[in-house]
């Protein structure tokens, strides 16, 4: 008989244990139930027990026997990615209600693309943490899709991110950095110092891949087209700008990228962006947030006012 989802909701909350689930993910981890029981501090009995009770609850089985040990089934396997979510979402509730106790007023939690770490974050984040030292500053770096992900999830206060097509229903988005595509190379390559560099000058030379997804991407594709089909590729795509500038360092390269991904070390004199036609406006960074925590977690008010404090973005025609 197939249970609902409702009630299968009401017998966990009335009967799972956090002991459980971590049990799970032990289990998993270990491949082994008698190995798992003494990870999580249990005789093997009460383990077996505690496994027993929460495959009666959820009215399926999460581990298979074999001749070595256990191995997740089919609904394990669904479950676990759910299970390690739960658990860390603890661990977090865990480090907060810590940090309060040992004088923490504040988390903030930030979600960032890359571009917003290298062409933002390393001059905010130091500055409002030095003036705001009771506050914890959470960063989480992820592509631009994760990150707007985890925000409509509820896991981040703040996303500093490229601005999206879409804006999601009860958000904003304030523009802080203007951005740009440019190609950059290395301060030795052959065309670091070269004037009027042409398309026929670029399709000379050959390219760092840029990630296979992205808004990036899709204006490189752009270029590319104008180069023609027979530009030659190095087969490494990273969105790491550390590895970006190792390899422009290595050997002869070019690479299309955001302005903002470079900045620090354009700005520090390790790489040259090339001018030329290619140069073109992206989205600007800017940071995505709820108006209503806007409005009512000061926190995040105070580093948004901060944040706009170093804004160097202008509008279409100009203006701040």
């Amino acid at each position: 008989m197939t249970v609902s989802a409702t009630l299968l909701f009401s017998r966990l909350t009335g009967k799972a244990r956090m002991r459980h689930l971590q049990l799970i993910c032990l289990v998993a981890e270990l491949g082994h139930l008698h190995k798992a029981a003494l990870a999580a501090n249990m005789s093997q009995s009460a383990a077996t027990k505690a496994l027993a009770e929460l495959e009666s609850v959820i009215g399926g089985q999460i581990f298979e026997r074999h001749a070595k040990g256990m191995r997740l089934t089919p609904l394990g396997s669904a479950l676990l990615p759910m299970v390690r979510n739960a658990l860390e979402a603890l661990h977090e509730v865990a480090e907060i209600a810590s940090g309060i106790s040992a004088g923490v007023n504040a988390i903030l939690r930030v979600g960032a693309v890359g571009a917003a770490l290298s062409g933002l974050l390393y001059r905010a984040v130091p500055s409002f943490s030095s003036q705001n030292p009771g506050v914890v500053i959470d960063i989480e770096h992820q592509v631009s899709s994760s990150v707007v992900d985890s925000f409509a999830r509820g896991l981040l206060d703040i996303v500093i991110c490229h601005a999206p097509q879409q804006i999601p229903q009860g958000c904003e988005f304030i523009p802080l950095a203007s951005d740009r595509y440019v190609v950059v190379c290395s301060i030795t390559h052959p065309l670091a110092n070269v004037p009027d560099v042409t398309i026929d000058d670029l399709a000379r030379h050959t390219w760092l891949m840029t990630p296979s997804t992205g808004i990036t991407r899709v204006a490189f594709q752009a270029l590319w087209e104008r180069i023609g089909d027979n530009i030659q590729l190095c087969r490494v795509s990273s969105r790491s700008p550390l590895i970006m500038w190792a390899m422009l360092e290595d050997r002869p390269l070019l690479r299309f990228t955001s302005y903002n991904i470079v900045r620090q070390w354009i700005e520090a004199g390790l790489l040259v962006a090339i001018p030329g036609p290619w140069e073109s406006a992206s989205p600007p960074l800017g940071a995505l947030l709820r108006r209503s925590d806007h409005l009512h977690n000061e926190t995040l008010a105070r580093f948004v006012d901060h944040l706009l404090s170093l804004s160097d973005f202008q509008d279409d025609h100009g203006q701040p």
